[in-house]
């Protein structure tokens, strides 16, 4: 079975640029939602692409398709006994017009470091997060008010 927390962790070690994104970022701020699915938005750069194709090998992860047709494309999966979704576009329109780019939120990520296992994971700030979460689904626009709430609550001293 592929472990997706131990392929998150490697590429983190490895410097893949890489932003865990969806409901497990929510998880990770310690937002109380369920899932089982990862999603991740990496550099879309060859090489980049490259690096975390080849890690994804190691842990017997395999592409929806390939390199050389994945510019035809904003996204993949990497696929095994699990899925994972991986965008890997430069840029993001949301539903409201805004242009999400992955270089602006890689620079503002957070890379919260968990005591118990020392784990790290590049999560997109909260603004971002909300960001790219304004889509036409009603699950987003739930988790939208969830972050709202989770940023308000920070704000307040409350988190």
């Amino acid at each position: 079975m592929s472990d997706p927390i131990e392929f998150i962790k490697t590429i983190h070690k490895e410097g893949v640029k890489y932003l865990l994104i969806g409901r497990q970022a929510m998880i990770a701020y310690g937002i109380p939602v369920a899932t089982i699915d990862y999603d991740l938005y990496i550099d879309g750069e060859t090489e980049n692409t490259k690096r975390f194709l080849e890690i994804a090998e190691e842990f017997d992860f395999f592409p929806s398709r390939p390199l050389e047709k994945m510019k035809e494309h904003f996204m993949f999966k990497l696929e095994n006994d699990i899925t994972i979704d991986v965008f890997r576009c430069k840029k993001i329109i949301n539903q409201e017009g805004e242009i999400i780019s992955f270089e602006e939120i890689y620079k503002n990520r957070r890379t919260p470091k968990d005591e118990k296992t020392g784990v790290e994971i590049n999560l997109p700030s909260i603004d971002d997060l909300i960001k790219l979460k304004k889509t036409d689904r009603y699950k987003d626009s739930v988790d939208v008010q969830f972050l709202e709430k989770f940023k308000e609550m920070q704000k307040e001293g409350k988190i």
